[in-house]
Parts: C-alpha cells; sequence; structure tokens
C-alpha cells in the first residue's frame, strides 16, 4: 500500500487544489459557450418580445395609421404613406420586436415604392419561403382603418407572436407599397426581395380584414373571408385544408374577380378580403370605430395560426 506523509499531502493540497479549481473553470466556461442546442443570444432577446395576439394590440396599430397619419396614398399623400411605414419598420425593429428590418427602395416610375421586410429563418427547409404581405397604403382620401390598417395591424400581431420562434420554412414579414390610382404599383413580386436561392411557396396578402360593427346582433364564428388566388392548387388547398383546422371559413375567388388580386406578380398569391356587402373599406368612412375589433381579433388568431401550418408543412 502506498502512504503519502503529511508534509507531502499539504504540499500537494496547496498547489493541486488551486490548479484544479482553475482548470474547472477554464472546463466549465466552455461547455457554457458551446454546449449544443444553446440559444443564441439573439433569439433570447427575440423571444422576450413574443406576445400574443391581442384586441388592444390591434386597435392600437390601426388608430395610429388610420387617425394618427391618415390617409396615406402612395400618390396623393406621400409623406404619410412614409410616416406609416416607419411606423411598420419601428414596430417591427430591434427595440420592438428584436427582428433585424431591412428596407428594400424600389421606384416604379419616378415614385418611390419602399418595402419594409422582416425575416424569420427556418430550419430544415430554410430555402423556401411563406410570405405574409400587407399594404401600408391606403385609397386616396380614406383614413384606411380597414383597408389596409387592418392588414397592417394583423402582419404585425403576428410579427410578435412569432419572434423568436422556429419554423421549418423562412417566414418573411413584408410591409409593401400600393396605390389603387395606379395598379402597376400593386407587384408583389417587385415588393418582395427574393433570394435566387431560395422559392417562394406561397403569398398571404392582407388586404382588409376588418368586419363592421353588427348592430342588434353578433358576428357568425365562422367569420367569412374571400381569398382571391392566382394559384389554383394553393388556393384550394389552403381553403379545404386550412379552414377545417383553423375555424377559418374561407370562399375561393378567381384572380379575375377582383382588381386586388394582382395576377403579374407570378407568385403563388392568395389576398384575404373580408367578405361583408356593406363595409366602407376604402371609403372615406373607412374609420376604426366602425369595426368590431373583438371579431378582427380572432380573425387575425387564425390567420396566425394558417402561416404556422404552412411554415411546418411536415407537422400538419
Amino acid at each position: 500500500m502506498i502512504t503519502v506523509s503529511q508534509p507531502k499531502l499539504f504540499k500537494f493540497l496547496l498547489v493541486g487544489l488551486p490548479v484544479g479549481l482553475a482548470i474547472s473553470v477554464v472546463i466549465a466556461l466552455l461547455l457554457y459557450y458551446t454546449e449544443p442546442g444553446r440559444d443564441a443570444p439573439g433569439k433570447d432577446d427575440a423571444l422576450r418580445f413574443a406576445a400574443p395576439v391581442t384586441e388592444a394590440d390591434l386597435r392600437s396599430a390601426v388608430v395610429r395609421l388610420s387617425e394618427t397619419v391618415g390617409p396615406r396614398s402612395l400618390s396623393a399623400e406621400p409623406e404619410a404613406a412614409a410616416r406609416a411605414r416607419k411606423f411598420v419598420q419601428s414596430s417591427l425593429g430591434a427595440d420592438n420586436m428584436g427582428y433585424k428590418v431591412d428596407v428594400f427602395d424600389r421606384k416604379v416610375g419616378e415614385t418611390e415604392c419602399p418595402s419594409v421586410i422582416a425575416t424569420l429563418s427556418g430550419k430544415g427547409r430554410s430555402r423556401e419561403v411563406i410570405v405574409l404581405a400587407a399594404p401600408y397604403t391606403s385609397v386616396a382620401d380614406s383614413p384606411g382603418a380597414s383597408r389596409s390598417a387592418s392588414g397592417v395591424a394583423a402582419l404585425v400581431s403576428i410579427a410578435k407572436v412569432l419572434t423568436g420562434s422556429e419554423h421549418q420554412r423562412t417566414i418573411q414579414f413584408v410591409a409593401y407599397a400600393s396605390d389603387a390610382l395606379d395598379p402597376a404599383r400593386y407587384d408583389l413580386r417587385g415588393a418582395i426581395r427574393a433570394s435566387e436561392d431560395s422559392t417562394v411557396v406561397a403569398v398571404l396578402n392582407l388586404d382588409s380584414l376588418a368586419f363592421p360593427t353588427r348592430d342588434g346582433g353578433v358576428w357568425e364564428v365562422a367569420v367569412p373571408m374571400i381569398v382571391h388566388s392566382n394559384d389554383d392548387a394553393l388556393g384550394t388547398s389552403v381553403v379545404n385544408r386550412f379552414a377545417r383546422t383553423t375555424g377559418l371559413r374561407l370562399t375561393l375567388a378567381p384572380v379575375s374577380s377582383k382588381e386586388v388580386a394582382d395576377p403579374r406578380s407570378f407568385l403563388p398569391t392568395l389576398t384575404f378580403v373580408a367578405d361583408v356587402a356593406d363595409s366602407p373599406a376604402g371609403s372615406a368612412a373607412d374609420v376604426a370605430d366602425a369595426y368590431d375589433f373583438s371579431r378582427l381579433t380572432q380573425t387575425v388568431q387564425k390567420l396566425q395560426r394558417l402561416v404556422e401550418r404552412l411554415a411546418n408543412p411536415d407537422g400538419v
């Protein structure tokens, strides 16, 4: 049996313990910073901003755009259109949601038509892209609470829910400029910055989602929405498959039936419009007080689930 004298043991402990402790600290630090699957600081920061869709947030965004900014036609009120763009840019940005936001500059003729783009990169199928889009402009002289502040409010709220989350496909949030007076400016292909290495699987274009307040009654549970599609296969899939799982009643309409849908985009595009005959959307009466925000909240929550299902096709 090996014996160790007390002086030698004392000397070993005196020297060995500090060295061992130092080595342990180094190993612990290495393990901390190289631990597989550890979230990057950017993701942690983004998760702090994540929050569910709420009626208060949707109302705040609609009021901000329709009342504080007001009419924001690209041709008639360009300065207001620029303020609306900056509102979206700030809402999605690092201080509010943690996204890196790019402004995609482009021109139609002599008119500046910048798009605001925030990207949530996918895991596994990142080259496949789901685009959630909404125009931040309005019809000339219209406050545009439903068309199109409700679409922008939905886009911002869904982006807030998803910030920091992981999905198979990449999700892009795009707020773009359009103008009913000049349909050439409603070009989603031009508004979306696409990479040669990626494929846009679907564009969900949110046009006017708010339902007018119904006097003396309530809206049915399944909110009626029209989907204008330039891709029959995609449109049929969304209407038949996702309507059952989200509870969102969708009616598929040909792209030519409504000017708002843009066949020239050459992208698989679905444009969502509230199916209400007496809606003031796009008129001078298109103000926030005219709409049922509880119904808008339910609609946006269902659209959020639709985006998530499209972004995770293997899980559907």
